[in-house]
């Protein structure tokens, strides 16, 4: 059974991120947590033991479940991380 309450939130919510992440405060903001969480290939030089490639990973995942309400194709999370590699991050 769809539930039609949960569609409309999930629409709505969609929304909300579109709102924040597409004016270009939030084009920044989501340009700079793409560098500080890793999604530019930078991790911290130090030894990585699992748990701190997992504690990196977890990071990107939540900029990419950002990326995924936003509908962001191959293209556009490009364009996103090539913009935050310019800026020198």
């Amino acid at each position: 059974m769809i539930d039609k309450m949960k569609i409309k939130r999930t629409a709505r919510l969609v929304q909300s991120y579109r709102a924040v992440f597409e004016s270009d405060d939030g084009k920044a903001v989501l340009s700079d947590l793409a560098g500080k969480c890793g999604m530019t290939g930078y991790y911290p030089t130090t030894k990585q033991s699992a748990t701190d490639w997992a504690f990196w990973e977890g990071k990107r995942a939540a900029v990419l479940d950002i990326c995924r309400m936003l509908e962001y194709d191959d293209a556009k999370l490009t364009d996103l991380l090539r913009k935050e590699i310019d800026n020198g991050k």
